[in-house]
């Protein structure tokens, strides 16, 4: 291996480990925030919806606890793959990447730009499909997996990730309380009906709200 590549290599490793949850290898908030804030910035720009989902592994403390923390990790790890697998390329449409990160303990947070409310739903759903056929083991015992999910879409502006987090953890409360799969809402917290239409939702948007 020549020099040049062991001094890459290294500045990757220490890059990664600068940038990266050491569990799943997503970005870690910091970073999450800094590339998601400059993902909003040029959705608005364009004038295009922007969504955020919040994936929580519910049972991650049961197991933990049942088998071992290595195992709670592996588990986190693999969800974490499949959603990049899912996760659309920036090559489509000549958009954005989906940015993913880990959030607290048994938390991914996937940022969805160019996706509206139908097409928030039909990536849970996706990812959902996906993992329930994922068999994750502990020494040949199966391990359940339970997943809840919450997003948040917005349009017309440029959106702050803080918000679009703390709405999406909202609705990840009220899905988890009413054992509903997964909750859409939008940036006024309602719920976010697919197919509505852009001007029912610019409608919604009066009141203060301007492009920006």
């Amino acid at each position: 291996m020549q020099k040049d590549e062991i001094i890459a290599g290294l500045e990757k490793d220490l890059s990664d480990a600068q940038y990266k949850d050491a569990i799943t290898r997503a970005w870690n908030y910091p970073m999450f925030a800094r590339k998601g804030s400059t993902a909003a910035k040029r959705v608005a720009h364009e004038r295009k919806p922007i969504s955020l989902v919040v994936v929580e592994l519910t049972n991650l403390d049961s197991i933990n606890m049942r088998y071992t923390v290595k195992t709670g990790d592996m588990v986190m790890k693999g969800i974490a793959d499949l959603i990049k697998e899912e996760s659309r390329s920036k090559n489509e449409e000549n958009r954005p990447s989906d940015i993913i990160g880990r959030w607290n303990g048994p938390g991914l947070l996937v940022l969805l730009p160019h996706c509206d409310e139908c097409g928030v739903r039909t990536f849970i759903e996706r990812i959902d499909k996906r993992i329930a056929s994922r068999a994750f083991s502990h020494k040949h015992q199966t391990v359940e997996v339970h997943l809840s999910y919450g997003a948040c879409t917005q349009y017309g502006r440029q959106a702050s990730i803080g918000d679009l987090i703390k709405k999406a953890e909202v609705a990840l409360e009220s899905a988890k309380t009413e054992k509903l799969p997964f909750r859409v809402v939008d940036h006024l917290g309602d719920e976010a009906v697919c197919g509505k239409t852009n001007r029912e939702r610019e409608k919604k948007m009066m009141g203060g709200v301007h492009w920006q």
